[in-house]
């Protein structure tokens, strides 16, 4: 219901308690004091006036950045980009220095991008020992949002699973 509706509906409850309340009052009128009737009558007058000044302090409207958050916030090309590099380099270090040479394809999906590119990987540093071997691959980088949800490598010897 919408704030006029919920107005209405309180003045015309008010109303309708306010009427009930007269005809216990000129019955019991010569006794001095507020009947049970009254006591009532005024509490749900006050109650009603209430509701209907508490309702117009309310928004009910939805905001879609108040559910979602920081977190689901889009974010532009460049910034996907630059995520998805890192990302993909973090990644591919456990395996030697990685460096992304090139950025194929940018693509909007539903929820964010879709990066691809190449990559390569040099294993004369890193856990893997080996010297002097680097591998060339690709990757996938998905940007859910405004973080990287998944980097796939494809092409690498060790990406082969």
């Amino acid at each position: 219901m919408n704030k006029l509706n919920k107005a209405l509906v309180g003045t015309a409850a008010a109303a309708a308690m306010a009427v009930s309340a007269t005809p216990a009052m000129a019955r019991d009128g010569h006794r001095g004091g507020p009947s049970a009737g009254e006591v009532i009558a005024g509490v749900a007058i006050i109650g009603a006036i209430a509701a209907i000044a508490s309702s117009g302090n309310k928004d009910r409207r939805y905001r879609d950045d108040d559910y979602r958050g920081d977190r689901y916030r889009q974010i532009g090309q460049r910034q996907a980009v630059n995520r998805c590099v890192r990302a993909a380099e973090r990644g591919a270090t456990n395996y030697g220095r990685a460096n992304v040479t090139d950025i194929r394809d940018i693509d909007r999906t539903r929820y964010g991008y879709r990066v691809k590119g190449r990559i390569l990987v040099d294993q004369g540093r890193g856990r893997s020992q080996r010297s002097g071997y680097s591998d060339k691959g690709n990757f996938t980088c998905y940007i859910e949002g405004n973080r990287v949800s998944d980097v796939r490598y494809s092409g690498l010897r060790y990406s082969r699973r």
